[in-house]
């Protein structure tokens, strides 16, 4: 989901809440960026991913707070996070320890 300026509204909880996904289907990059228009907060559900390895959430109007589940994705090695003014961000004291590259 990325360079779409037209795309508007929130992402729904259940958007990747797929049963292939959650059950270690193929999806390994996540890219949620430069939507400037895509409001809402972050699904909870993205983190239920396992087999994620790279998320990418960046340039969106998204208000809130970034979940802190980043650990229930044991597969994650890139993390990055940026231009979001309206989001603030709270990390566990271990976050990073296994990921690879992470750009706030």
């Amino acid at each position: 989901i990325q360079y779409n300026p037209r795309l508007t509204g929130t992402i729904p909880e259940s958007f990747f809440s797929w049963d292939y996904v959650l059950q270690g289907g193929i999806l390994q990059q996540l890219y949620i960026a430069n939507n400037t228009a895509l409001a809402g907060r972050i699904p909870d559900s993205v983190f239920d991913m396992a087999q994620l390895v790279i998320l990418f959430i960046g340039d969106n109007a998204m208000p809130g707070t970034v979940p802190n589940l980043v650990h229930k994705l044991p597969s994650l090695q890139e993390y990055h996070i940026y231009g979001m003014p309206k989001m603030t961000m709270e990390f566990p004291s271990n976050f990073g320890q296994e990921i690879r590259s992470i750009r706030v």
